[in-house]
């Protein structure tokens, strides 16, 4: 009996757990059996003692495993629970490890995800930004060169028109100065045209009279603002020298077409009409006209010829340097104008180009500033999520090896072979 109590007593200090009931039965049973059971009795609580280690065995053994494979060292100190604690408390010990090791399941599948959704949108982020950075990058530099292209256009109208300006002073200076040309040139010929007129009508009433004065006994008179002859208009050069086209005065000097009347006061018209002209000096041959005479006529005609042409390519020249210098103003005026509208607009639109750039340059440094803070982000994400997301598979395996484990050792605890 004293051996069966021993027993009895090791058991008890084995199990130490007064709250399991099968273990209350066993110890008031075997506080009774020290009293009033057998030896066959105490033989029969050896063999669930005995059972009982056994269990304890195999729980603790399939949770070391457990704690090998998966290096946990809760498996490991749980294990060693199992060879020493009550199984209520082992069990239960198994139990919230269980759920532990399911919430970090489920923690760790949330957080993965998590990252990989932030992970995508830094990433889609970053992207975008880089593009927009790229946009903003050209733009920017495309407005520097625009704004750059108008200031030198600017430049060059404004060059242009004040060169256009200096032009049309030049241009005026120099119509000035050949209108005063054409003036002196004019009033010359026009000038030599009379004299030479006039010399050559005495001329010409000396050597051949009867073809100037034949068939003509009165003069050339103004009526009512025409120059009047025989009843009709007069055309043809008067006495002074001033030609007459239809009754109107167009010229000075010239020769008499024919037809027309030429008045040349002679020398010996001052006598009284029918005179004799006295006879010649005493010791003078007889007076015979100068056959050379026409020949000089011919060249007053020609010198009087060639002033009129002088004076008439002096007109035509005029009137085209006239209408060319007016032509030149024209266009000239109409290209300054068309550059101080082109300058006007080139302005406003380089103003437009001017603020475009400020706000494109403050763009660029908030997107700069933008892609540095997802870049930093990034940086975050990685330490926080690289090694959930490089470990992921195999902690989860590593989890479920660890819950299947616990599993297998509540099993065996709780019966199971």
């Amino acid at each position: 009996m004293a051996e069966v109590s021993a027993v009895n007593d090791a058991i008890m200090i084995l199990n130490d757990d007064s709250n399991r009931q099968l273990m209350d039965k066993t110890t008031t049973s075997v506080g009774t059996a020290a009293n009033n059971v057998d030896l066959s009795q105490g033989a029969s609580f050896l063999q669930m003692s005995s059972h009982r280690r056994s269990m304890r065995a195999s729980a603790a053994a399939v949770l070391e495993s457990a704690a090998k494979a998966t290096h946990s060292p809760k498996l490991a100190m749980l294990a060693t629970s199992a060879k020493l604690d009550a199984f209520t408390k082992v069990k239960k010990a198994i139990d919230d490890m269980i759920s532990e090791l399911k919430a970090q399941q489920q923690d760790e599948v949330e957080h993965r995800d998590w990252c990989v959704k932030e992970y995508n949108t830094n990433d889609k982020d970053s992207a975008l930004g880089q593009q927009n950075l790229d946009r903003l990058v050209a733009l920017e530099q495309k407005l520097k060169e625009e704004i750059a292209r108008l200031t030198k256009e600017i430049d060059q109208h404004n060059e242009e028109i004040k060169y256009s300006n200096r032009e049309m002073v030049k241009a005026g200076d120099n119509r000035a100065s050949q209108n005063a040309q054409f003036q002196t040139t004019v009033n010359d010929q026009r000038a030599t045209q009379e004299v030479l007129n006039r010399a050559y009508m005495r001329m010409k009433a000396f050597y051949d009279p009867d073809i100037v004065m034949e068939g003509y006994n009165d003069k050339p008179a103004m009526q009512d603002g025409k120059m009047m002859f025989r009843g009709g208009l007069f055309t043809g050069t008067t006495q002074d020298g001033k030609q007459y086209q239809d009754g109107s005065e167009v010229g000075a000097g010239g020769v008499a077409a024919p037809g027309t009347v030429m008045e040349v006061q002679k020398e010996e018209d001052k006598r009284a009409p029918g005179a004799e002209a006295p006879p010649p000096p005493k010791g003078f041959e007889e007076f015979k006209k100068n056959e050379g005479g026409n020949r000089v006529l011919g060249m007053l005609e020609t010198v009087i010829t060639d002033s009129k042409k002088l004076e008439a390519e002096a007109i035509q020249n005029e009137k085209e340097d006239q209408q060319t210098y007016e032509t030149f103003i024209k266009d000239t005026n109409r290209f300054v104008k068309e550059s101080m509208k082109a300058v006007a607009d080139k302005t406003a639109q380089k103003a437009k180009n001017d603020e475009s750039h400020v706000q494109c340059k403050a763009d660029l440094k908030a997107q700069m500033t933008d892609l540095e803070r997802l870049g930093n982000y990034k940086k975050d994400l990685n330490d926080s999520c690289n090694f959930v997301m490089r470990n992921f598979d195999m902690r989860q395996a590593s989890r479920s090896q660890e819950m299947e484990a616990l599993r297998q050792a509540k099993a065996i605890l709780s019966g199971a072979q």
